[in-house]
């Protein structure tokens, strides 16, 4: 008697081969919003990966605020100014590893935004010590964490 396959190994897609997924990324980047990255190291990557996957999250999680099945308004904001939060963080980090090696770091115009609107850490009460440097366009803003 022949073994029926599972439903995993029925609705399997056949794996692409190395040309294919190449011209699949091409493709991609093509696209309006998209964007290329070159990844130099591991953190970076994993970094990217765990980017990617966020980006398909928050889109899902904003078609789902306020439904009935979905994600509460008051939860859903909670979640998106976590986010804003997290770019914040990253944005320093950034700043902190390039001022280490000599590297000149220019703080994007949306996280400099979202500094103005107060979506800084210091409302999770972290306490922060502020360094201002120049940089392209004004002074760009970096703080480092104090406890």
């Amino acid at each position: 008697m022949a073994k029926k396959k599972s439903r995993d190994q029925q609705e399997q897609k056949p794996r692409l081969s190395a040309e294919e997924i190449q011209e699949r990324k091409v493709t991609m980047a093509r696209e309006r919003n998209a964007r290329v990255m070159r990844v130099n190291s591991a953190v970076t990557g994993d970094m990217h990966n765990s980017l990617k996957q966020l980006d398909m999250a928050l889109q899902n999680l904003k078609m789902k605020l306020g439904e009935p099945r979905g994600v509460s308004f008051e939860e859903g904001i909670a979640i998106l100014n976590e986010g804003k939060k997290l770019a914040i963080l990253i944005s320093d980090y950034a700043a902190k590893v390039s001022e280490a090696v000599g590297f000149r770091y220019y703080e994007p115009l949306g996280i400099q935004e979202l500094i103005r609107e107060g979506h800084g850490a210091e409302e999770k009460g972290v306490g922060k010590e502020k360094e201002n440097r120049k940089g392209r366009g004004g002074v760009i803003r970096m703080e480092k964490a104090v406890g």
